[in-house]
């Protein structure tokens, strides 16, 4: 059941409604960070469900990140679960989804900055989710390290 309290202000919305993106902050605590970046690493050392598909970098080398992501694991490991279904995020997304929505992919991304191929500007809704209503799905993109253009920041095109 959802905790219908508004998360994000009218403003918010209508900003999102205009450019198609929009930033907010504290999307998770601090607690929830350190225990998802805990949960990735273990997740590189092999641990948790097999279902979970753990793509390598091939590109890495030396680096501590062999992996370049993961798919699937809100769908099938308890602490990403716990995350994707805390008050936070289940009611930012309803608020463009209303309250009967699902997770429809997830992925973690690791890959080392300036290892590997860019991603060219793209949008998500069509690269194969095959989403009839375009304006029936959100993607949510949460940093758990500091992002700058160094490292591989998101941008967005309004």
């Amino acid at each position: 059941m959802l905790d219908q309290k508004p998360v994000l202000s009218d403003e918010q919305v209508s900003r999102f409604a205009r450019e198609g993106f929009l930033k907010i902050p504290h999307m998770a605590d601090t607690d929830q960070v350190v225990r998802l970046k805990a949960r990735i690493q273990a997740l590189g050392r092999g641990e948790g469900d097999e279902r979970i598909t753990r793509q390598a970098e091939p590109d890495a080398g030396e680096s501590d990140v062999p992996l370049r992501k993961f798919h699937r694991v809100a769908v099938y490991d308890p602490v990403f679960q716990e995350y994707i279904q805390s008050d936070t995020v289940r009611n930012t997304l309803a608020t463009f989804l209303g309250c009967d929505f699902v997770v429809y992919a997830d992925v973690v991304f690791m890959k080392p900055a300036e290892v590997g191929s860019r991603q060219r500007y793209h949008q998500d809704r069509v690269l194969g989710y095959n989403i009839d209503d375009g304006a029936a799905m959100v993607g949510l993109w949460l940093a758990l390290d500091a992002a700058d253009e160094e490292n591989g920041c998101m941008r967005f095109i309004p």
